[in-house]
């Protein structure tokens, strides 16, 4: 049982600190694509150079698309890409481009912070 509590306290760790990835000022954020979801689908960072691990669970190509920044990068399933952008303090919206998965589900909200 002991082992069970230990497990799912580093478990709930792990997604807490993916959902708050770069909140501290770290460069890097992650976010994992699967069939018309994006997780976290709420990211918080602040502003300057960080880059984005996109990792794609899924059985079909996704894209991170920024479309406010004009940036995206196309991820095959089982693979992943990295994409760096210097930010600037706002609110933004990602979400895959690929047929209608926007339309599906696949969106999440990027917030910028000033440091």
């Amino acid at each position: 049982m002991r082992l069970k509590t230990l497990l799912l306290t580093s478990l709930s760790a792990g997604f807490l600190l993916a959902a708050c990835a770069g909140a501290d000022g770290a460069s890097g954020v992650e976010v994992t694509t699967r069939e018309m979801k994006f997780t976290p689908s709420k990211l918080q960072t602040t502003e300057g150079e960080r880059t984005f691990t996109v990792r794609n669970r899924g059985d079909i190509a996704h894209t991170f698309s920024l479309n406010e920044l004009g940036r995206e990068v196309t991820v095959q399933p089982g693979k992943t890409k990295t994409l760096t952008l210097n930010l600037t303090p706002g609110t933004y919206t990602y979400v895959c481009r690929i047929l209608d998965h926007e339309g599906l589900g696949m969106r999440g909200t990027l917030r910028v912070r000033a440091t």
